[in-house]
């Protein structure tokens, strides 16, 4: 991690470790003040602040399927031992038990089993932990946001941490076979990572002033990337979309 000085103050940058993990906090619809944390052995929900790790997941691709693995214990959210409660234990994510298909629905996403397809999580009977049964698609409390833990600092710092100030990029959204533009307006080398939602690093390089790349050159598929960007005294983050 980056560590930032701000007068007394010590800024982490910001959940983007340098193995290109990013985390999320997975927020539900119905419940929009409700995040998934790990309880102990269950798969709690509640108003945790952003600063607790127990609501902090990344996701790790295994067979096409995801894992969601929590940052502060390790464990994988599960259904393993078919409790009433979703389990976050430490079951291997070879099992299907840990594996989750994520759809979109309706602007949401819903987490589907791999074992159990028929399961999806959700908090329909605010039982005080994550259920896995089968509710219609459309109930919201079924319905999930997965919001990244990437922040931006606005007290002035030693080293600038912002959300897409002083660098620009452009297009975005890009095409596959378009021409994708950083420019940081400095003569000093920058650094530059892209990252999968996944957080696996697809491009990691340096570039003075301006660095233009086409997505098919460096293998970004259509979807959606992280980006940061380390400039002298600024590290900016930066969402791009490739059509």
């Amino acid at each position: 991690q980056v560590l930032v000085s701000a007068g007394g103050w010590n800024l982490n940058w910001l959940d983007f470790k340098l193995d290109g993990t990013i985390y999320y906090r997975i927020k539900n619809h119905w419940q929009p003040t409700y995040y998934m944390y790990d309880n102990g052995n269950q798969l709690g929900y509640g108003t945790n602040p952003d600063t607790d790790y127990t609501t902090h997941w990344s996701i790790e691709t295994v067979d096409g399927y995801y894992c969601l693995k929590n940052r502060s214990t390790g464990h994988y959210m599960n259904n393993e031992t078919s409790q009433l409660y979703t389990e976050c234990t430490a079951v291997p994510n070879s099992n299907w038990s840990t594996q989750w298909t994520i759809v979109d629905y309706a602007g949401y996403k819903l987490i589907q089993n791999r074992w159990k397809n028929t399961e999806y999580l959700h908090i329909e009977n605010l039982s005080g932990y994550v259920q896995h049964t089968t509710v219609p698609a459309d109930y919201w409390s079924g319905h999930w946001t997965l919001e990244s833990t990437l922040k931006s600092a606005s007290i002035a710092t030693e080293i600038d941490v912002t959300s897409d100030k002083g660098i620009e990029v452009y297009p975005n959204p890009v095409g596959f076979n378009g021409q994708l533009t950083f420019k940081s307006g400095s003569v000093k080398q920058s650094k530059i990572v892209i990252c999968d939602l996944q957080g696996r690093i697809i491009y990691n390089s340096t570039f003075q002033s301006q660095l233009v790349i086409s997505p098919s050159e460096i293998n970004l598929v259509s979807g959606f990337y992280m980006v940061r960007v380390e400039t002298e005294n600024k590290i900016s983050s930066h969402k791009i979309v490739v059509k």
